[in-house]
C-alpha cells in the first residue's frame, strides 16, 4: 500500500458543462492524445452490450490483495487454484489482471505493451493459459491518459487498445477514471464501450467510475455491463466518515438505493469482495462479517470478484466464497436487485424475488448486539389473494436447516451478520416448526470477574406444537453459566413461548475479545416423530482492566483501534522511527496516521491524560492534522490544525469520571496525505 492522498490521482480538473464536449489533444503525460469526436448524443444508441453478463459476473480481481504485485506467474497459479478450490465449479469465470500490468511506455507504434518483468511473455499466452482452464481473462485500464498508477491509459486510444485486448485474447475490461483530464465522462466511456463492440470479441465491459456522474443512469447507453456504484472498499465493516475508502456497511447504503437500475446484462458494481482478504494498515473481516459480506453482495446481485489470495486460503472463507445456495441467490436469472423491506434501528429485512416465484429474505443485523428478528409471508407477499396458505417451508442458505412456519419468518441474527433465506409455500412432511429464540444478555461488554444474568425465550412460529423442550448453554472454558430457572418443558403450542435465564460470570483472568454462547434446543414434534437442535449465539467483548497509577498508553492494552494507513506505532512513529516532533525526540508515546481512533478502558478510575501532539519530523514539508480527545463519546478538547515542523503541543485533559477514553486524530482539511501524527508521552495518570 502507497502512503499518499488518494485523490491525487483522481480527477485533475472539474467535470466540463454539458455544452463542452471538446475533448483533449496534445496532452497527457504519454504523448499526443487523439480527439475524441464521438459527443454522447451520437453514441446513446448504439448496439449495446446487454448479451454478455446475463447474469453478475464471478471471478477474482487481482488488486485488493496484491495491487501492484502481479506477474504472469501470480495469474497462472490463481487460475490453477480457482479449479483446485471447486470455486471454478460453484460459478467463479473470471482471472482479472488489475492495475500495473502495463510498461510504463507505449511502444513505437503506440501499442500498450505488457510490463516486460511481470509479463515477459505477454499478455497472449497468459490468456491461453487461463482459458484451457476452462476460465476466462480479464484486463485493466482507464478512461483517463494515465492509470491510477501512473501508467499509459486508454483516453484517446480507445480503438487501437480495444484492437490489442482482442488480439490478445481479453475477456472483460475494468476501464478506471484517473487522470481524465475533465473530460465529460460519457464520451469517454462511450468511446470505449464503442471501440469494444467493433473488435471481433465479446468483452464484458465493467466501468469504474467510483458511483460518480450518476453513472447506473447512462452505463448501459454507452455499452457497460456493469459500473461502480461507490467508492473503493476495504477489509472494514465500516469507515470513518471522512476515509477515502467505504467499509461494508457503507457500500451497502449507497448501492441498495439503485436497485432499479440493476438486470440481465447491466449490474450495479458495489465493488469487490474482501472475505479472506489481508492488507496491513486495515482490520479485516471477522468470519461472521465475511460471510454477511458475500450474503448482501450476493443478495443485490453484484458481481461476485474475490479479491483475497485463493492459492492459500483457509477452508471458511473457501466454504463462504462456493456456498452454492448463497451463489443461485446472486445467479437467479430473474436479476432482480434486493432491497431493504423494513428497517428497525439497526436490524433490516430485506426481499429479493426469484424466478421461480421462492422469495429470498436477508435479517441483516448490522448492529453491536444479537438481536431477534424478521417478518412475515404476508409481508413478502406469499399468501395468496384470500390469505390462503397452509404454510411456507423456510430454508436457512447458511445452516442449510429447513423449518415450517404459519407466516412468522424470523431468527436470532448475531451482531454484524445474517440470516439468508428461501421462502416458498408448501407443507413438508419431514421439516421441524420453525422454532427461533431471543437472547437477552443486557450490555454486551462485560469486565472480568462480572456476574450477569442471560434470559433466553423459545418461540414455535410453528404448526403443530413441539414438546419435551431442553434447553442448554454452552459457555467457552473458565467461565461459569448456571441455571436460574428450568430448563426443561412439556411443550410450547403454536405461537407460544416459554422463558428461561442463566448466571454467566466472566473469568478473573482472561484475554480481551469475543466470546461465544452457543444455546442448543432439543425438541420433537408430530408425536415424537423427530428431534432437532438448534443454537445461537451471545457475544460478549471482555474489557481489559483499567490502567492503575501513572500508565503510558503505549504499554496499555487498547479496547479497540482503527488507522487510515499503516499500523500504529507503540513507542515508535508510524514508519518505525524515533517518535520525533519539532526535532524533540520521545523514548514513549504512539505513532498513528489520521484518520485514526484509539480506544481505552479506564473505568472512571483515572483523573488526568497528558501528551505531547504532532506531526512527525519523518514526512518533512508534509501533513495536516487534528487532534481530538474524546471521553465515552463526548469531545474533551481539541487542537487546531498541526502541521509538519510545529512544535508539540502539550494536552493535559481531566478524565476523571470517564470510563472510555477514545484518542482520535483527522486530517487538516488538505486530504489524507502523509498525515503521520504522535501521541508523544501519552499518559493517564490516577
Amino acid at each position: 500500500m502507497t502512503d499518499h492522498d488518494p485523490t491525487e490521482e483522481a480527477e485533475s480538473s472539474t467535470m466540463l458543462s454539458e455544452t463542452r464536449r471538446t475533448i483533449l489533444k496534445g496532452i497527457g503525460a504519454f504523448g499526443a492524445v487523439s480527439v475524441i469526436t464521438n459527443e454522447f448524443d451520437q453514441v446513446s444508441a448504439y448496439e449495446t452490450n446487454d448479451h454478455l453478463a446475463q447474469t453478475p459476473p464471478m471471478g477474482w480481481n487481482s488488486w485488493n490483495q496484491f495491487a501492484c504485485d502481479i506477474s504472469a506467474e501470480l495469474i497462472k497459479e490463481t487460475a490453477d487454484a480457482m479449479v483446485e478450490s471447486g470455486m471454478r465449479e460453484a460459478g467463479y469465470e473470471y482471472i482479472n489482471i488489475d492495475d500495473c500490468w502495463m510498461a510504463s511506455e507505449r511502444d513505437d507504434d503506440g501499442n500498450l505493451q505488457p510490463h516486460p518483468e511481470r509479463f515477459p511473455n505477454g499478455i497472449e499466452g497468459v490468456a491461453e493459459y487461463v482459458h484451457d482452464k476452462g476460465l476466462k481473462l480479464g484486463i485493466y485500464s482507464s478512461a483517463g491518459t494515465r492509470t491510477c498508477q501512473g501508467l499509459p491509459a486508454s483516453l484517446g486510444y480507445e480503438e487501437q487498445d480495444a484492437r490489442s485486448y482482442a488480439e490478445w485474447g481479453v475477456d472483460y475490461l475494468k476501464y478506471d477514471n484517473c487522470y481524465n483530464q475533465g473530460v465529460d465522462p460519457r464520451d469517454r466511456y462511450a468511446a470505449m464501450g464503442k471501440a469494444l463492440r467493433k473488435t471481433d470479441r465479446d468483452i464484458v465491459y465493467s466501468i469504474c467510475c467510483w458511483g460518480k456522474y450518476d453513472i447506473y443512469k447512462w452505463g448501459a447507453d454507452v455499452g457497460g455491463n456493469l459500473w461502480r456504484t461507490t467508492g473503493d472498499i476495504k477489509p472494514v465493516w465500516n469507515a470513518n466518515d471522512s476515509a477515502w475508502y467505504e467499509g461494508i456497511v457503507d457500500i451497502i447504503d449507497l448501492n441498495e438505493p439503485l436497485a432499479q437500475y440493476a438486470g440481465p446484462g447491466h449490474w450495479n458494481d458495489p465493488d469487490m469482495l474482501e472475505v479472506g482478504v489481508e492488507v496491513e494498515g486495515y482490520p479485516g473481516l471477522s468470519d461472521r462479517e465475511a460471510r454477511a459480506h458475500f450474503s448482501m453482495w450476493a443478495f443485490m446481485a453484484a458481481p461476485l470478484l474475490a479479491g483475497n489470495d485463493i492459492r492459500d486460503m483457509d477452508e471458511t472463507t473457501q466454504k463462504i466464497l462456493t456456498n452454492e445456495d448463497v451463489i443461485a441467490l446472486n445467479q437467479d436469472p430473474a436479476g432482480v436487485q434486493g432491497y431493504r423491506l423494513t428497517v428497525d434501528g439497526k436490524q433490516e429485512v430485506w426481499k429479493k424475488p426469484l424466478a421461480n416465484g421462492d422469495v429470498a429474505v436477508a435479517l441483516f443485523n448490522r448492529g453491536d448486539s444479537t438481536k431477534t428478528f424478521g417478518t412475515t409471508a404476508e409481508a413478502l407477499d406469499l399468501e395468496d389473494s384470500a390469505g390462503n396458505s397452509s404454510g411456507f417451508v423456510v430454508d436457512d442458505l447458511w445452516t442449510k436447516e429447513t423449518r415450517f412456519t404459519r407466516g412468522p419468518i424470523k431468527d436470532s441474527v448475531p451482531s454484524h451478520g445474517v440470516t439468508l433465506f428461501r421462502v416458498r409455500q408448501g407443507t413438508p412432511d419431514d421439516a421441524p416448526s420453525a422454532v427461533t429464540f431471543d437472547v437477552d444478555g443486557g450490555s454486551d461488554s462485560i469486565e472480568r470477574g462480572e456476574t450477569r444474568s442471560v434470559t433466553v425465550s423459545l418461540t414455535n412460529d410453528g404448526r403443530t406444537a413441539v414438546e419435551d423442550i431442553e434447553l442448554n448453554l454452552d459457555a467457552p472454558d473458565g467461565w461459569n453459566v448456571s441455571p436460574q430457572s428450568a430448563v426443561t418443558f412439556d411443550n410450547a403450542a403454536p405461537g407460544k413461548s416459554i422463558e428461561t435465564s442463566w448466571e454467566v460470570t466472566a473469568p478473573e483472568q482472561i484475554d480481551q475479545g469475543e466470546y461465544e454462547f452457543t444455546l442448543h434446543a432439543s425438541y420433537t414434534w408430530d408425536d415424537g416423530a423427530k428431534t432437532a437442535s438448534t443454537s445461537t449465539v451471545w457475544e460478549l467483548e471482555t474489557l481489559p482492566a483499567p490502567p492503575t497509577g501513572e500508565t503510558y498508553l503505549s504499554d496499555h492494552e487498547w479496547v479497540d483501534a482503527t488507522i487510515g494507513w499503516g499500523s500504529i506505532g507503540l513507542d515508535e512513529s508510524v514508519n518505525g522511527n524515533v517518535l520525533t516532533i519539532g526535532e524533540a525526540t520521545y523514548e514513549k508515546g504512539i505513532g498513528t496516521h489520521a484518520e485514526s481512533e484509539i480506544t481505552y478502558w479506564l473505568d472512571g478510575t483515572m483523573s488526568q491524560f497528558v501528551a505531547d501532539v504532532g506531526v512527525d519530523d519523518e514526512v518533512t514539508g508534509k501533513g495536516t492534522v487534528r487532534f481530538s480527545i474524546v471521553g465515552d463519546g463526548e469531545t474533551l478538547t481539541e487542537t487546531d490544525v498541526l502541521t509538519n515542523g510545529d512544535d508539540p503541543v502539550s494536552l493535559s485533559v481531566d478524565v476523571s469520571s470517564v470510563d472510555k477514553l477514545t484518542l482520535v486524530v483527522t486530517d487538516g482539511g488538505d486530504n489524507i496525505n502523509y498525515d503521520h501524527a504522535d501521541w508523544a508521552d501519552a499518559q493517564v495518570l490516577e
